[in-house]
């Protein structure tokens, strides 16, 4: 007898009625700490870079990092990081595949390598995120 495997993924989402249809939002499945006064060396992290998008900081002292990452909009989940070691995720969405990596460059910069696929595109870029 054969085997099969299905796969399914997607986003939770809540539905509401409307007088014209429904609505539907994602659920957010956490919520980030809010961010505090910076402390001295950290400098916080936005950005929207093709399909990913993340907030978060860098310690400049101690090169620690923390990301909140999304990719099309879907959560992918927090990131604490050293910025000498880097960081690599890899995304198998049903929408969109491929991976991540966050690395350091020249002792003081973030940078970012993606290569990511989705149904009718792809984006593959190397891009500097900060420097200080």
């Amino acid at each position: 007898m054969a085997s099969s495997t299905q796969y399914q993924s997607g986003a939770i989402v809540h539905i509401t009625q409307t007088e014209k249809g429904y609505k539907v939002e994602q659920v957010k499945l956490f919520e980030p700490p809010p961010f505090k006064q910076p402390r001295d060396g950290r400098i916080d992290i936005n950005f929207n870079i093709g399909p990913i998008s993340a907030h978060g900081w860098i310690d400049t002292n101690s090169l620690a990092v923390h990301l909140e990452l999304s990719v099309l909009g879907i959560s992918i989940g927090a990131a604490d990081f050293d910025l000498e070691k880097g960081f690599e995720i890899g995304v198998d969405l049903s929408v969109i595949s491929g991976k991540i990596r966050f690395y350091g460059k020249n002792g003081s910069e973030l940078w970012m390598r993606y290569e990511l696929k989705a149904l009718f595109q792809t984006w593959e870029d190397d891009v500097k995120i900060i420097g200080w």
